[in-house]
């Protein structure tokens, strides 16, 4: 993910553009699925490793931010909407499981 972070603002937008949508969802679903098979197995440290790389997986963060893009006409609780596709990718850059 280091060539993301030196991107300017015209290259994240691109980026943004260009993404296949229907492939992260593929991708999501079949880590899902991996959760679910972990799961069912009862191997608990599949399970959170599987998890793991779901929640911090960029594609995740991508369709989190365009679901709420799509979804919402009015800015959030902090006012801030996200109106061009480089700050959405900005905001999917800047989404962390850290805190």
């Amino acid at each position: 993910m280091k060539f993301i972070d030196g991107l300017t603002e015209s290259g994240r937008g691109c980026l943004w553009d260009t993404t296949d949508w229907n492939e992260l969802e593929a991708r999501l679903l079949n880590m899902q699925c991996k959760i679910c098979k972990a799961v069912y197995n009862r191997d608990n440290e599949a399970r959170i490793d599987w998890q793991t790389r779901l929640v911090r997986s960029l594609d995740a963060k991508m369709l989190a931010v365009r679901h709420v893009c799509e979804s919402s006409a009015t800015p959030g609780i902090d006012g801030v909407k996200w109106n061009t596709s480089a700050e959405r990718m900005q905001a999917a850059l800047s989404l962390t499981s850290r805190d």
